[in-house]
């Protein structure tokens, strides 16, 4: 996830990764995701974020940075 493309004109496939992950958090939560992943994942997801505007990808990135 961390590796995908930021510039694609079809956000589709990065909307449903970003659903998926958000969904394995809010079951299994925070806590097991590295310092490592973190630092590779919330760059990518801060852009995408500003880039494509989804709620999806909103989610995920609140809940990476522990956002209630």
């Amino acid at each position: 996830m961390a590796t995908a493309p930021s510039d694609s004109e079809d956000p589709s496939y990065i909307v449903e990764e970003c659903q998926f992950l958000s969904t394995l958090l809010a079951l299994q939560g925070t806590n097991a995701v590295s310092e490592e992943d973190l630092q590779m994942l919330l760059p990518k997801l801060r852009q995408w974020n500003r880039t494509y505007r989804k709620q999806q990808i909103t989610r995920c990135l609140k809940q990476l940075e522990r956002d209630p």
